[in-house]
């Protein structure tokens, strides 16, 4: 089984000139995380008081923070902090969502009821109240943020993937394979799930923009990433009192952050643009019954 991409999706993707950018801007990133060792000119936690707020130079050229660390380098390292953090949470926050859409829109009856309200529970629970709580039992750290992420951001990812099951599970090659004595788990698999991934990569990217702006703002009240970590909202919290007399010290975390979340926003949209306008250019081969959905 396997998901062909026809030929009019791909041009319409490479018309997409802000997508583009946007996923450029996302290798961009995440070269520079992977080969943050490599890229970053200093080591971002080597302290040196002599050399502390520094304006941007040869040797530092962002400048250096407080405590005289390179902030170039910081930004750079901190990436693995953001990325790492928003894809795995996001992955979690699929393996948990998906498969209860799926369940809910296919058994349908008293257990899509249960998980339905389960969801909309997730979906009016505030954050920072659970954040808060979490932090208070288990103490602040990035993995308990993530926990948070996954505990209450599942719920649209069940509701729209519930929504897809139930429109195509009415289709006639679902209707065929159950005809055909195929177990609805085969059918979700084989059938179902592969003709629901387009909203789902869409909502994926869109969420993990989310998570970093949240994960830095978590870091940035103290919750989340604890100093001297290198992370963009551990940045923004430490250069606080310099807002007056140092203020490069915050827009360089800000602009990262926000430089960040606008790449995956871009890249989100134009795939919006590519796979959910134009979701009848993806079919699904079944190497067994020729069958596409």
């Amino acid at each position: 089984m396997a998901i062909i991409l026809k030929r009019n999706v791909l041009l319409k993707l490479k018309k997409q000139k802000l997508a583009i950018l946007g996923f450029t801007i996302i290798i961009i990133f995440v070269f520079a995380g992977v080969f943050a060792p490599v890229v970053a000119p200093h080591n971002p936690y080597a302290v040196d008081l002599t050399k502390k707020l520094l304006k941007p130079c040869i040797e530092f050229p962002l400048g250096t923070d407080q405590l005289g660390r390179c902030i170039l380098s910081r930004l750079i390292y901190g990436i693995r902090t953001s990325l790492v953090t928003a894809i795995v949470a996001t992955v979690l926050i699929l393996t948990l969502g998906v498969p209860l859409g799926m369940i809910a829109g296919y058994m349908g009856g008293w257990l899509d009821n249960f998980i339905m309200r389960l969801a909309d529970i997730a979906s009016t629970f505030p954050s920072t109240l659970l954040a808060l709580a979490v932090v208070g039992v288990w103490g602040p750290s990035i993995v308990n943020i993530m926990l948070v992420f996954v505990v209450l951001w599942w719920a649209p990812f069940a509701r729209i993937v519930r929504s897809m099951v139930i429109k195509l599970k009415e289709k006639e090659f679902v209707l065929a394979a159950v005809a055909s004595g195929s177990s609805r788990t085969s059918i979700l698999l084989k059938h179902i799930s592969l003709n629901a991934l387009s909203p789902i990569i869409v909502l994926a990217t869109l969420r993990i923009a989310a998570v970093i702006m949240h994960v830095a703002g978590f870091s940035f009240i103290g919750l989340g990433a604890q100093p001297p970590m290198a992370d963009w909202g551990v940045m923004l919290s430490d250069s606080r009192q310099y807002l007056t007399s140092q203020p490069l010290l915050l827009l360089w975390p800000g602009l990262t952050i926000t430089l960040a979340v606008l790449a995956f926003n871009l890249f989100g949209e134009g795939l919006n643009d590519v796979l959910i306008l134009s979701s009848g250019d993806v079919s699904v081969v079944n190497g067994g019954d020729g069958k596409n959905g």
